[in-house]
């Protein structure tokens, strides 16, 4: 599996304009979610960046505080 935040910018340009973009794949930081919305993303699929911490509570509190 490809896992790189760089796919989702480069796929962002065909979703239309009408439809939720959801970024897939890469989201490790709070940057990374300033860096999709500024891109035009709309929501996030986080899940391994999740599953892998060593607390997942801890993790998402530091994506959500960016």
């Amino acid at each position: 599996m490809d896992v790189r935040l760089e796919i989702s910018l480069e796929l962002v340009a065909d979703i239309p304009d009408d439809c939720i973009a959801v970024s897939e794949s890469g989201v490790r930081s709070a940057a990374d979610i300033a860096r999709l919305r500024a891109a035009g993303f709309d929501a996030f699929l986080i899940g391994e960046h999740l599953m892998t911490a060593p607390d997942p509570a801890a993790a998402l509190r530091a994506l959500l505080a960016g």
